[in-house]
């Protein structure tokens, strides 16, 4: 698991993205990186996966804020050639969003992300307490969804979250989602569920299944549902970090909200998206 304490210095670097236009709803994004460097004269970007790519339905690869349309690709080296828009250098392990063009249109970026990988925002500020300590260790309910306020300055696309667990852990499985101020779903992992695999105290990131480029600065809401009630997370204890929080009774799988007015305590998940 990274160093969480790296969250507060890239949080000034975090996925930036200035709007002209509409934004993709709920669209499948798939994310790599590049495999070898990239010069700004190269017609081609080799990939650590091609998931996602190809030239019919044309694709487009989202680098560093520069876009790049596929023209065609080798299966079997991951080289794919492209034509360029403000062609520039990239390194090698960079992440690379793969969308269709229009997933794309009116996106101009600002600095959307570190060289050396993705940037995180937590719901609340961190600093150097232990994990442990963080909150309550709160015990998670089958099909109750636990919903936390988290702001997100800027435009981004989100890869997916972390959430932070508490004292004790199983194998029971989670679905993190991502509401917009209205709760509408904008993003989630896999309806399914993802079972856990950690340690008590820790983070627990999953990729979201479907995730959207959405707007900032505005308000969004983090939840998090399981399908057990062996595990637990650890969830804010006071409002003091003011930040709407609830919780709702559910089915898992089933992904709906109504937006929290007020805070209720042990029941706002400590999230973060990256």
């Amino acid at each position: 698991m990274r160093n969480i304490f790296k969250i507060a210095a890239l949080f000034g670097a975090m996925l930036l993205l200035t709007v002209a236009g509409g934004f993709a709803q709920s669209q499948a994004f798939v994310w790599t990186t590049t495999s070898a460097a990239v010069k700004a004269t190269d017609a081609t970007v080799t990939l650590t996966a091609i998931t996602g790519v190809s030239t019919s339905p044309q694709t487009t690869l989202y680098v560093e804020g520069e876009e790049m349309f596929v023209t065609g690709l080798n299966t079997t080296t991951y080289v794919v050639n492209v034509t360029r828009q403000n062609p520039r250098a990239h390194a090698s392990g960079v992440p690379v969003v793969i969308g269709r063009p229009n997933w794309f249109a009116g996106l101009t970026a600002v600095k959307p992300y570190l060289s050396t990988g993705l940037a995180y925002l937590t719901n609340v500020p961190l600093d150097n307490t232990a994990l442990g300590s963080y909150g309550s260790d709160t015990s998670t309910v089958a099909g109750t969804i636990f919903t936390t306020e988290i702001w997100v300055p800027q435009n981004m696309i989100p890869k997916g979250m972390g959430v932070l667990f508490g004292t004790t852990t199983s194998t029971d499985k989670y679905i993190y989602a991502l509401f917009d101020e209205a709760g509408t779903l904008v993003a989630n992992t896999a309806l399914a569920g993802t079972a856990y695999s950690g340690s008590a105290n820790t983070w627990h990131e999953i990729a979201f299944a479907v995730t959207s480029a959405i707007q900032g600065p505005k308000r969004y809401f983090a939840s998090v549902q399981c399908n057990g009630t062996t595990s637990h997370i650890r969830t804010l204890a006071t409002g003091l970090q003011l930040r709407l929080a609830k919780s709702a009774t559910g089915t898992f799988g089933t992904l709906t909200l109504t937006p929290p007015v007020s805070f209720t305590q042990n029941t706002g998940p400590y999230v973060y998206l990256y």
